[in-house]
């Protein structure tokens, strides 16, 4: 009898074994799933933003004086007028290309240019500004002595604003010509005239 009643206790052992064995095994995946995932108190934590990409940098846009015409105590004169120009862009060339604009614009300024005058190279070498203008320059000058010296002077006055330039030397189609209005010579390179000036600055 003793025998037969271990022989029917026998399965239900083996069940309850197999159950503690299935019990331990769930339990350990349980932990390591708990351990593996990120705490749930609190706040989540935000992904770290990546740094800014760098940007091109912005150069400041330089300035510079052009002489523009104006009328000071009843006479034409000379005054400096601040422009900027693009950065990078040469200094010279560009002053002058700036104050070609001029006679677009509307003032006292505005017919000192000869309408159609480009610039066509300018180079400085040993301190002597070379600025060759189209032929518009001469063609299209129509004004009297003080008219040419004023424009003769604007574009001297401008380029002689910069340390390495004394004198500027006018070429037409690059090359040089005796004079634009049959009033002054500018065969050869001319330093600025300083009575030819006005007082102050406009901007």
């Amino acid at each position: 009898m003793g025998r037969k009643g271990s022989q029917r206790r026998s399965p239900t052992l083996t069940v309850a074994v197999a159950g503690v064995v299935i019990a331990v095994a769930i339990g350990g995946f349980w932990l390591v799933y708990r351990q593996s995932r990120p705490p749930a108190e609190g706040p989540a934590a935000k992904p770290a933003s990546p740094p800014p990409a760098a940007g091109p940098s912005v150069e400041t846009r330089r300035k510079v004086k052009i002489y523009v015409m104006n009328i000071v105590n009843n006479e034409p004169r000379l005054v400096p007028v601040t422009r900027s120009v693009p950065p990078g862009a040469d200094p010279h060339a560009a002053a002058i290309q700036r104050l070609l604009a001029t006679n677009h614009e509307v003032g006292p300024s505005q017919y000192l240019i000869p309408l159609g005058t480009k610039l066509l190279g300018l180079k400085v070498e040993k301190r002597i500004a070379y600025a060759s203008f189209s032929r518009e320059i001469k063609d299209n000058f129509s004004g009297g002595s003080m008219n040419e010296a004023l424009l003769l002077n604007s574009i001297i006055h401008t380029l002689t604003q910069f340390r390495d330039v004394d004198k500027v030397q006018i070429l037409v189609e690059g090359k040089k010509v005796d004079t634009l209005g049959g009033h002054l010579d500018i065969s050869e390179p001319a330093a600025p005239d300083s009575t030819l000036l006005g007082q102050g600055e406009t901007e």
